[in-house]
């Protein structure tokens, strides 16, 4: 028995007939209809080429038709039924190589959906059944997985409905290579599976018909946690992708203004881990199409938190002294199912309770690998933040006011700020007077970030002390500071001291020391400084957070206000000596 569009089929031949139907009718404005008997006879004395036709302009009716033995639920499988984002990722396929309307496609998607089978494994069968690329490069993250991946592949091409219609496509014997890296079929194609340490600048495929340049290159999975450990280790991966296996394809060549050949077609496919990673950076590139997907279409952190039901299940889920916890959880939620129930993605696959307990015990990684989600895949550090109008902020007296500067590196999408906090304190809470964010490029506008200090200086006559990180410009731009004020009439009486600090210390450590004071109301931001308010609101820990310039600026100023000290002037009064 198959199973398929809710219906049930007893042999594989009335399966065949319902798909050549329903597909024949998406595509052909002459409709058939299944209760005429002479078109069922028409489709049986023709099947195999209708068939063949159809699977040319159909990636999903190939799948179904040729590889149902991997894609439609029989009793002779355990496969789960498709879902709708099955379907539009199959017409995404259609647009790409079918149409030819897209070049570069990004498919963000969660864990367990069956993309790399749904997706490459399929493709990879689809485009050298119809020869439609002569040569397929597929790279994943390790060898393991590319020798994984031209074996799934070999089993679709020597399945008896693709051989019976396309030939022997596997055979050793002809003399072709076949091995755990290389597929060479007898159709003069070539697939070739890496891992994303081989370098594949410059390959090429040859044979009888000539030299061809890779038509498909595919990258599945190419990161893992280690490629985002460090800016460095991200950046590398990105400049990988850029540098060398987008320059290995080749572009679309025009004869009298038609296209006579396709471009290169690029693939990347994935789940992100870091809100700056490769799958990210990719996802931002104006010349990718984006299929972003995630496991819910709800905001899970709102779902979860004011669903009442839901929180009771947390509270049985999370009870240590129940030995029974799970247990006991997933039976609450199938006696309050009415009231609990959601769509997922897929619903065959991933179920509620499933998903909720994922959720309330491994939130991290339930936002990053099924909701593809990084923005808000760290653990939320700030859960309040206390704001006053600067009025109200102004209207006390201040013991001490300090500058502290975190300064932009680079003008890439990490540090892309410089972040300015003035910061005082009175009567045991920490006020920001002033947070701001503002964009200098570090090469050619390095006066233009001097001058701005200088006028914050002059804008805030309380500020005795600044904070200076020195890993970034060595101190130079402390000297600067400096100098300028001590050439300006205004400054140089002020006694401003200016304090390099070189941070050895980890990030989330350092910044770990204000949470609490931000969160318990000890640290009162100015309420009209919204971006650089959101920006720390929004901090998540390094690793899971695209700006982190605000807080890191807010760090230097909470953990150095109290060390400084400073002096009142005194007043001396002179008498005369007659009085004495």
């Amino acid at each position: 028995m198959y199973y398929f569009d809710n219906l049930e089929f007893s042999n594989e031949e009335n399966l065949d007939i319902y798909l050549i139907f329903k597909y024949w009718n998406k595509h052909y404005d002459v409709k058939l209809n299944m209760n005429d008997s002479k078109a069922i006879e028409n489709v049986l004395a023709n099947k195999k080429d209708i068939a063949k036709e159809l699977g040319r302009i159909d990636i999903g009716f190939f799948a179904f038709y040729y590889l149902n033995v991997d894609f439609i639920p029989s009793d002779n499988n355990d496969l789960r039924s498709l879902d709708k984002v099955h379907l539009e990722i199959f017409e995404e396929l259609n647009r790409m190589f079918v149409k030819d309307e897209v070049d570069k496609e990004e498919f963000i998607l969660p864990r367990g959906l069956g993309k790399s089978t749904v997706i490459n494994k399929l493709l990879a069968a689809w485009c050298h059944c119809y020869r439609y690329s002569r040569y397929t490069v597929v790279i994943g993250k390790r060898e393991d997985d590319a020798i994984g991946f031209i074996d799934a592949t070999k089993e679709f091409l020597k399945l008896k409905k693709v051989t019976s219609t396309f030939g022997i496509l596997v055979n050793r014997a002809e003399d072709r290579i076949v091995n755990k890296q290389e597929l060479e079929l007898t159709n003069n194609s070539k697939i070739y599976a890496v891992g994303s340490g081989t370098s594949i600048r410059g390959t090429t495929y040859a044979c009888d018909d000539g030299v061809f340049r890779p038509m498909i290159i595919l990258v599945d999975d190419f990161i893992n946690e280690n490629d985002i450990l460090t800016d460095d280790a991200k950046e590398k991966i990105i400049k990988k992708y850029n540098d060398e296996i987008l320059e290995t394809g080749d572009k679309a060549v025009y004869r009298k203004g038609k296209k006579t050949k396709a471009a290169t077609k690029f693939l990347v496919i994935g789940t992100p881990l870091a809100a700056d990673d490769f799958i990210n950076a990719i996802k931002k590139d104006a010349e990718f199409k984006v299929f972003h997907r995630s496991v819910v279409n709800f905001n899970p952190d709102k779902y979860f938190l004011e669903n009442e039901y839901w929180q009771r299940f947390k509270k049985i889920l999370m009870n240590t002294k129940d030995d029974n916890r799970v247990k006991n959880a997933e039976n609450f939620y199938y006696d309050n199912i009415e009231k609990m129930f959601f769509n997922t993605i897929w619903n065959d696959k991933y179920r509620p309770w499933e998903l909720a307990s994922t959720y309330f015990t491994k939130r991290l990684s339930f936002m990053k690998e099924l909701m593809c989600d990084c923005e808000k895949v760290g653990e939320i550090w700030i859960k309040y933040m206390a704001k006053m109008d600067i009025k109200e902020i102004l209207d006390r007296k201040f013991d001490k006011t300090i500058l502290s500067i975190d300064q932009a590196s680079t003008n890439t999408r990490k540090s892309d700020s410089t972040a300015f906090t003035v910061l005082s304190n009175s009567n045991g809470f920490y006020f920001v007077r002033k947070g701001l964010l503002e964009k200098f490029d570090s090469k050619t506008e390095f006066d233009k970030y001097i001058n701005r200090t200088i006028q914050i200086l002059k804008e805030y006559k309380e500020i005795t002390h600044i904070v200076l990180e020195k890993n970034v410009y060595k101190a130079v731009d402390a000297t600067r500071i400096e100098e300028e004020i001590a050439k300006d009439k205004e400054l140089r009486f002020r006694n401003i001291k200016v304090i390099t600090i070189y941070n050895t210390k980890n990030k989330d450590a350092r910044i770990m020391t204000i949470t609490d004071k931000i969160n318990s109301g000890q640290i009162i931001f100015n309420e009209e400084d919204k971006e650089y308010n959101d920006q720390v609101k929004e901090f998540r820990g390094q690793h899971f957070t695209l700006h982190d310039d605000a807080i890191d600026s807010l760090e230097m100023a909470v953990n150095n206000i109290d060390e400084i000290k400073v002096y009142k002037k005194s007043t001396m009064i002179f008498l005369k000596r007659n009085l004495l």
